[in-house]
């Protein structure tokens, strides 16, 4: 169902895949970055800094996150 319902919109093709194949495993890095800084950050270490802002406002750059605590 959903390769014909992207047939009729071309333009949204090429998002969807640029989500798929960049954007999920950041994502996942994330989630993965932020549980272990996390609990670095708790145990009094140290949480190296990294850029600020949010990827859904168009910040992708700071992606991973998972710093800056």
């Amino acid at each position: 169902h959903a390769p014909a319902v992207l047939s009729t919109l071309p333009a949204t093709a090429p998002i969807i895949q640029y989500a798929k194949s960049t954007l999920a495993a950041l994502l996942q890095t994330s989630t993965d970055n932020e549980l272990s800084q996390c609990c670095h950050a708790l145990d009094g270490q140290f949480v190296p800094a990294g850029p600020s802002g949010a990827p859904s406002r168009g910040r992708l750059d700071v992606l991973p996150t998972g710093r800056n605590f």
